[in-house]
């Protein structure tokens, strides 16, 4: 989303994203709003409870972001914890541009496949997804390159998300480091408050731009 500086800025916007790292950071550079994280996953996970609370609290900060701010447009990437401001900003007019995740190549995530049928535009980022995305556009961020390929470092980097920190993932990479079984250099992203690895290099996670 913030690829697309050059399409909202100089024009009145604000985001809606979760109380993460990467949403408070976002939140220090541009006007925010920051909505409960809902995941179909917490049902998967056993926690069906703690999801119907987190929807609960979400739609109604949802509904009080857009009856205050009545956009006209809407730009989202998704994930679950936006379906209520779409479903909102729907219900009072605005039109809908649905962009799928970069990680769906094969199909359609969840996410756009509900909110695909109330999307005015909806946009894959592989042939193949938009195939199976009714009426999407398909905008493919691969670029080939017509010259040879740049030397790089040999490098593995280890990236938990911005959500959790998943302790027990950098240190299982760092012992594989430590034993030799990596041979590249090591450079892992870790979650907030998470396990810093010595000797490895480790940075929290946070937004780039």
């Amino acid at each position: 989303m913030l690829d697309l500086e050059p399409l909202w800025s100089g024009r009145d916007y604000f985001f809606v994203t979760e109380n993460t790292a990467l949403g408070r950071s976002i939140a220090a550079a541009h006007e925010a709003y920051l909505v409960p994280h809902v995941a179909l996953g917490q049902a998967r996970l056993g926690a069906p409870f703690r999801m119907m609370v987190a929807a609960a609290r979400n739609l109604v900060r949802s509904a009080m972001v857009v009856w205050r701010k009545r956009p006209d447009l809407v730009i989202t990437t998704g994930a679950g914890s936006v379906f209520f401001i779409v479903l909102w900003a729907r219900l009072l007019g605005a039109r809908i541009v649905a962009i799928d995740s970069f990680a769906r190549f094969k199909g359609p995530s969840m996410f756009a496949r509900i909110v695909g049928p109330i999307a005015h535009v909806r946009i894959a980022q592989s042939p193949e997804s938009a195939k199976l995305w009714q009426n999407a556009l398909c905008f493919d961020p691969f670029l080939i390159l017509n010259e040879p390929r740049p030397e790089k470092k040999p490098l593995l980097f280890a990236t938990v998300g911005a959500t959790l920190p998943f302790d027990r993932l950098a240190e299982m990479v760092a012992r594989a480091k430590a034993r030799g079984l990596i041979r590249e250099d090591v450079l892992i992203q870790t979650g907030v408050g998470g396990v810093r690895p010595a000797s490895r290099r480790s940075r929290p996670c946070r937004s780039t731009r």
